[in-house]
């Protein structure tokens, strides 16, 4: 990833730099998935809210087509990181 946060195919093997990409993108979910817990001591640990459970359960069931234009932008933007990889080595 460069200074900018934009991440840059540097491997020379598209296969890796996509892997590269899924796993930075597992993270950035991760760090947000994370953020959104609290800790509850009477439950024994972290827990998620409820709200937070029941849309991530509505999205992950709903197909792209069905999304609203905001939840599709959030896809969007992954795709244009994918396609930014895969651009690098159409121009090279």
């Amino acid at each position: 990833m460069n200074d900018q946060g934009q991440l840059e195919a540097t491997s020379g093997d598209l296969r890796e730099d996509l892997a590269m990409l899924a796993h930075h993108m597992w993270g950035g979910w991760m760090r947000f998935f994370r953020r959104r817990m609290h800790l509850d001591e009477s439950a024994g640990g972290y827990v998620l809210d409820d709200a937070d459970v029941l849309r991530w359960e509505r999205l992950a069931d709903t197909r792209y087509a069905d999304l609203t234009e905001g939840e599709k932008a959030s896809d969007r933007q992954q795709a244009y990181k994918m396609l930014h990889i895969m651009g690098n080595y159409n121009e090279g």
